[in-house]
């Protein structure tokens, strides 16, 4: 995973949005569906990312958000964990809060909990990053920043949305 990737998407988390209706109906994307949580309100496109991103609304200058990238890898799914959970550690410079939690979703894909707090822009933020095994060699990172003081209000739904995840068929070409 790159973790300046991920210092940037919790930068942009920091930008004012304008409300806009709720996603009600699970996105279809990339090889994936997902029912983005009803908690972030806001879906936001942004230009050079393949995803949409999800925001609830700002509080103390933080903006709560989801964010999803697919990411290949050439390692075993472990290996591929273990470095990841490094990157948060050393990219971030993040204190991680609790071991990481391996399980299964409800479509039978490989999933792994990193559950950390950094400093993002003099900010500290909780972050909850997901690892979803799509398929061999393919992850979808879903990760949710949150204000520490406010993180574990949200755990319940953020969970919620991970364990809709399910396979598609990938998209024909054009």
């Amino acid at each position: 995973m790159k973790p300046l990737l991920l210092a940037l998407l919790a930068v942009l988390a920091l930008t004012p949005l304008r409300a806009q209706p709720a996603v009600t109906q699970p996105l279809q994307l990339d090889r994936f569906s997902l029912q983005p949580p009803a908690v972030l309100p806001v879906k936001k496109e942004i230009p050079g990312f393949k995803f949409p991103f999800f925001f609830a609304p700002s509080k103390d200058s933080f903006a709560p958000n989801l964010n999803l990238m697919d990411e290949s890898f050439e390692a075993e799914w472990d290996t591929y964990v273990k470095a990841s959970l490094d990157g948060i550690k050393t990219g971030l410079k993040a204190d991680i809060l609790a071991p990481p939690a391996a399980f299964d979703l409800p479509s039978k894909l490989r999933c792994t909990r990193i559950l950390y707090r950094s400093t993002v822009t003099g900010q500290a933020v909780r972050g909850n990053c997901f690892l979803i095994q799509l398929s061999p060699r393919r992850a979808i990172i879903v990760t949710f920043s949150s204000l520490p003081a406010d993180g574990d209000k949200w755990d319940a739904a953020i969970a919620e949305s991970v364990r809709s995840l399910t396979p598609t068929a990938p998209s024909a070409p054009k």
